[in-house]
């Protein structure tokens, strides 16, 4: 095993590791002092997995100098403690099948109304905003049928606990060889199909 490859395995073992235990601590705990308690841990986690000079980077590379260092360095900031937000968010569903329903807010289901019925589906693209994982099952809850596709982390380990801990609506996966001509094949009339754009992350 390359270098490489070594320190992709120890942080799937890490990343497997941190599900388990945060998975433990949900079910043992009630919301408030499960968020409480392990939100702190959770953003040192994340801040080494996100960590912000990457973000930084992506957003050098988008927009060059439009935004000040300081502001680069505060949306990135931003962007690990709303993620560790909706991890908690995530673990909550897993436990409590209604958190969804209570925690999400649907605004302009006529568009969506609208748009199903022309009867072709739809197709939409999840871009990582607010929490792109439950907008599936929060629909899902309505009534809507929901599929939600992305592109699983190279490790066999990984990809069972998410088959196992798949929350509701997140019916189907593809690798990024079928790419967006499948989806828009397994798009059904009258269903939605939600896309992300990286790898799932436990």
């Amino acid at each position: 095993m390359n270098p490489k490859k070594t320190r992709q395995w120890l942080l799937h073992r890490c990343q497997e590791g941190v599900f388990f235990i945060y998975l433990g601590f949900v079910r043992l705990l009630p919301p408030r002092p499960f968020r409480r308690l392990l939100t702190p841990t959770l953003k040192i986690f994340i801040s080494r997995l996100i960590p912000k000079r990457r973000t930084v980077k992506n957003m050098s590379a988008a927009f060059g100098e439009t935004y000040s260092a300081a502001t680069k360095n505060g949306l990135a900031k931003g962007v690990q403690d709303h993620f560790a937000r909706n991890l908690m968010d995530c673990f909550l569903q897993l436990v409590d099948p209604e958190h969804a329903r209570r925690s999400v807010t649907i605004e302009g289901l006529e568009n969506l109304d609208a748009a199903l019925a022309r009867r072709n589906g739809i197709i939409g693209l999840g871009a990582h905003i607010g929490n792109f994982v439950l907008v599936g099952t929060r629909l899902g809850m309505e009534g809507y049928p929901v599929s939600t596709l992305f592109r699983l982390l190279e490790d066999e380990r990984l990809k069972a606990i998410i088959a196992r801990h798949l929350l509701p609506s997140i019916s189907a996966s593809f690798p990024p060889a079928l790419g967006y001509t499948r989806s828009a094949r397994c798009s059904k009339p009258s269903s939605i199909t939600k896309s992300f754009s990286s790898s799932a992350t436990i």
